[in-house]
Formats: structure tokens, sequence, C-alpha cells
């Protein structure tokens, strides 16, 4: 008994440095976007006539939101001097941040906004950012990859074949969604899955609580430093594997 109980006072103070590294880290890799000039930026909007399947975007910072609307559009607010470059060829839309916005006293106010027509049906979506809050909504299609260093991930009413999503830090949010495979992973951060049907869901996190309700036919999870909950209406029928070094794991209020 004293042998598990050291054990478990180990684990804990192992993960707890581990836990002040990830947000020491994070700190210095958002804080190296600060420094002395602050350009004003605008809006700027950019309408097209092409028909988009594909979205490909590699950003350094900016917040980004996409969405249906009755028209193929993009806004985004920059400084001239920040602004991304966006094209539009063979149904792809290219969105890349060729200047690094590391002499910007906030990130506050820098965005960008995708309009896809009402019911299309998108092929891929590759996103890629380094600080970036983004929030999907509405949005139907068949593989949705994100890439972020640091930022929250907001996905609601949507409807993928496959999701691939690695986050460093930031919360990650999944509501009323149809996914068939989820694969993500986390550093530091906690993820909230809500009223979804995930036929597949991988989660490996080293900090955060991860909660998930929804329907489900397999569900792993590997949590180094935080609680699993799930809550589904048919828990004998999911294929369940379940593991936390330091937290509980619970399925329907039940301990796992």
């Amino acid at each position: 008994m004293e042998n598990k109980n050291f054990s478990k006072i180990y684990q804990l103070i192992l993960w707890s440095i581990t836990l002040v590294c990830i947000f020491v880290g994070v700190m210095i890799y958002c804080f190296r976007f600060v420094d002395i000039d602050s350009p004003s930026s605008e809006e700027v909007v950019i309408e097209s006539n092409d028909i988009v399947s594909d979205i490909d975007a590699d950003l350094e910072a900016a917040d980004l939101t996409i969405h249906y609307g009755n028209e193929f559009l993009v806004s985004h607010t920059f400084s001239e001097k920040y602004a991304p470059t966006i094209t539009t060829t063979d149904g792809k839309l290219t969105i890349r941040q060729d200047k690094p916005l590391r002499h910007v006293n906030s990130l506050k106010g820098y965005c960008i906004d995708i309009t896809i027509p009402e019911g299309t049906n998108l092929n891929t979506v590759d996103i890629k950012a380094d600080a970036s809050d983004i929030d999907m909504s509405n949005i139907n299609g068949k593989s949705l990859t994100i890439s972020t260093g640091a930022g929250d991930l907001d996905f609601s009413n949507i409807s993928f074949n496959s999701c691939v999503i690695d986050t460093e830090a930031g919360d990650v949010d999944i509501d009323n969604s149809n996914i068939a495979s989820v694969n993500l992973s986390a550093e530091a951060g906690d993820i909230d899955v809500e009223s979804s049907n995930i036929d597949s869901m991988n989660v490996i996190t080293s900090a955060g609580d991860i909660y998930a309700d929804g329907t489900f036919e397999k569900v792993k999870v590997r949590c180094a430093f935080g609680d699993i909950d799930i809550t589904t209406p048919d828990p004998d029928s999911v294929d369940f594997d379940l593991n936390c070094t330091v937290g509980d794991a619970k399925v329907n209020g039940k301990k796992w």
C-alpha cells in the first residue's frame, strides 16, 4: 500500500512539473509576437465567383472563422504591412502569411473570415497556425486537418468523414457534430464534445480534462494529467479504452 501511495505521489509531482514546463513554454511561445510596433488595421473583402472545394491556410497569427453564407468571400482585418496572401486556383483557396507577425504589441483584431456558399461540400480543409483561435460552424466536408501552436478551437454543427487535430495549447470544443473519425492530440487544454455522433474517437492529451457526450462506436483516450468523463446512451455497445496516469475515468458517472 505504501509503495502504491508513493508511486501516485511521485507521478503527481512529475506531472505537476511537466504542466509548469508546458505553461512556461506557451508563455514564451506567445510572447515572441510582442514588440514595439502597433500598426493600424483595416478590413479587406475579397469576392470571387470560383467554386471552392479545398481550403489550405498557413498562418503565423490570426483568428480564423469559417462558415456558410450566401456567396463565397474572404474578409480579413490586418495592416497592409502584415496582410495575408489569398488566392483561389482550380477550386482551392490558399491563404499564406508570408511576413511574420513578430513586431506587433497586440494580436487583437487580426482576423480572417471565410464564407462558403450554403450547401457546399468541401473536399479538404487543412489549417496550420502558430497562434490562432479557430471557429468553424455549419460546414460539411471529407477531411479536416488542423495543427496549431496556441489557441482555442471551436466546432459547431460540422460534418466530416475524418478530423485530425494537433494542438500545443488551447481548449477544443466540438458541439452537435457528425464525424466518422476523430484523432486528437493536445499538450495542454480541455476537450469538450457535446451532443455529437462520432464513430471512432482517439484522444491523447498531456494535461487537461476530457468530457464527451454523444453516441460513439469506439473511444480510446490517453490522459496523462486530468479526468475523463464520457456520457453515452448505450455504453455497452461502445468499445472503450480509457487510461489516466493522474486522474479519474468515468462512463455515465461510474468509475471506469
